[in-house]
């Protein structure tokens, strides 16, 4: 898709904004670098919480979806070059789901952890809440990194998440880094890379006390690292919008897709058919009587218009939601995948 005019530079620049931010450490003074990568934060909040940070405020990729964004933003490359369109999609001609396929993904363009390696820096991951998945996406994010495992932020278990509390997920990020930082060995400083997926609870319970006591604290440990010589940079591949579960909306959409055989696949707030050509006219015409005006439905052809390395991997026709009602897993409450605001606009901060 073609970015509006006037738009915020998209999140594909941010390989190249850490390794500028490398190349200058490199020639002064060789602070090792921390990254927060922080699922599901929009640009809005972050202003409100990190006041000890300077912030560039960056637009998703579409879908905003974090299986295509965090790869663009490591790599540089938009959806249509490393070609990853959502969650569930075509790879060669099969139905697969990103977070479960383990097979070549056709990318190989380096990352920001390979910059990084060149400028003379270690890169490390700490996996964090990628832990639990063993997927050729994991594999292909954090390539060129030594892996550190074993600390896990969030999880899928609702009660638990509910009953959390900040400082524990704090102390859970504050001890990953300092056993990141047992591997440093001089003259080599350490670029450190940190998954924590606030998006997990985010989706359950909004952006609620726990989501913006968090985001101070986090404001408070970038600026305790900063004291201690180290560099800070975080930022978020999407942020989250109110979604609820239309029932009549799932009627609609599943019957199409049954009665017509047609597979779908997509990602949160936007899902798509894989039709035959020769029905594409009258599906379309269906699904634009029958939902409502805030869902809209739009050729492939023309949503992804340019994209051409994934067009034989997304589907004919597009749902994109517009307003608070879609289809979304039991629980949520908030979901991504679509074009508003909130989703689209993320922050990349820099402390110290």
């Amino acid at each position: 898709m073609i970015q509006p005019h006037g738009q915020p530079p998209s999140i594909t620049t941010v390989r190249r904004r850490v390794t500028q931010l490398l190349r200058k450490e490199r020639e002064a003074t060789r602070r090792t670098v921390v990254v927060l990568a922080l699922d599901g934060i929009p640009d809005a909040l972050a202003r409100d919480y990190w006041e000890h940070a300077s912030i560039a405020t960056l637009s998703s990729v579409f879908p905003t979806t974090s299986a295509t964004a965090w790869l663009s933003s490591t790599t540089g490359l938009d959806t249509s070059q490393h070609g990853i369109p959502g969650v569930v999609f075509k790879l060669n001609s099969a139905l697969i789901n990103i977070y479960q396929y383990q097979g070549d993904l056709g990318v190989s363009a380096g990352n920001l952890f390979s910059d990084a390696a060149q400028l003379g820096f270690t890169p490390l991951s700490i996996v964090g809440d990628l832990d639990n998945l063993a997927c050729s996406w994991k594999d292909l994010l954090l390539d060129h990194t030594k892996k550190i495992h074993g600390h896990r932020f969030y999880n899928d278990d609702a009660p638990l998440m509910e009953a959390m509390e900040e400082q524990q997920v704090l102390r859970r990020i504050k001890d990953a880094i300092q056993q990141a930082l047992s591997h440093q060995h001089a003259p080599c400083p350490l670029l450190i890379w940190c998954f924590v997926d606030i998006d997990l609870y985010i989706h359950r319970f909004g952006y609620n006390a726990h989501v913006l006591t968090l985001l101070a604290l986090i404001d408070q440990l970038a600026v305790e690292l900063v004291n201690q010589g180290l560099c800070v940079v975080a930022w978020s591949d999407h942020g989250l919008t109110p979604t609820g579960h239309n029932q009549d909306l799932q009627q609609i959409i599943h019957g199409i897709r049954d009665r017509y055989d047609c597979p779908t696949g997509g990602a949160g707030r936007t899902l798509w058919y894989y039709t035959d050509t020769g029905m594409e006219d009258r599906i379309i015409d269906e699904l634009r009587q029958s939902l409502p005006a805030d869902v809209s439905v739009k050729r492939s052809a023309d949503v992804f218009a340019g994209f051409d390395h994934i067009r034989d991997r997304v589907g004919n026709i597009c749902l994109i939601a517009n307003g608070a009602e879609f289809i979304a897993p039991c629980g949520y409450r908030y979901e991504h995948g679509s074009l508003t605001p909130a989703e689209l606009s993320v922050p990349f901060a820099v402390w110290g």
